[in-house]
């Protein structure tokens, strides 16, 4: 995984998967990797996640320069407040991205839901996002539905979703670690 992140040609998008990836296994360890983690969170849209990535860094004290925990401090405000506003609008956004031509919104508020701790509710706008098709990230789709399985406990369809994630190569690497981490 160190080598998807150190290798910077990839988007952010596979650098937020990997994240989510090191998360889960456990391995996500410096203050630098949750920040980052939460601003590429926060840049798309994401800000539930960013906030949970930022709770747990000062959870596990990871900042402990002054100069770190405050500008880290503005990071984690700034996500509670349009968490709280993104929160406040996710069902109006839900019904409009219900709406929508292809499936890329309703992909994004399963996202949205699975930021909130909420797979089950990830699953059905994820599921109803794919099926609606045109996706423009259909990698990311069948990721993050494989994530939304896998916390809901489901792991044998988290690997079928993970399985899926093979148009693009990078995405595809990534996908077998997560199966990888289904599977265990």
């Amino acid at each position: 995984m160190a080598s998807i992140l150190q290798n910077r040609t990839f988007d952010d998008r596979i650098q937020l998967m990997t994240y989510r990836l090191m998360n889960e296994v456990g391995i996500l360890k410096r203050g630098s990797d949750y920040r980052d983690m939460a601003q590429i969170a926060l840049d798309q849209g994401n800000p539930g996640e960013a906030q949970a990535a930022m709770e747990q860094a000062f959870a596990k004290n990871l900042y402990t320069e002054q100069r770190d925990k405050e500008s880290n401090q503005r990071l984690l405000d700034t996500a509670k407040k349009k968490a709280l506003d993104d929160r406040a609008s996710l069902a109006r956004n839900e019904k409009e991205a219900a709406t929508a031509p292809s499936g890329d919104a309703l992909v994004q508020i399963g996202g949205a839901y699975l930021g909130y701790g909420q797979p089950d509710k990830a699953l059905a706008a994820i599921n109803a996002g794919i099926s609606k098709g045109k996706l423009k990230y259909p990698d990311e789709a069948y990721m993050l539905l494989g994530i939304a399985y896998g916390r809901a406990k489901n792991n044998g369809e988290a690997i079928k979703a993970f399985n899926k994630a093979t148009v693009d190569p990078k995405y595809a690497r990534l996908a077998k670690l997560w199966a990888l981490e289904a599977r265990s």
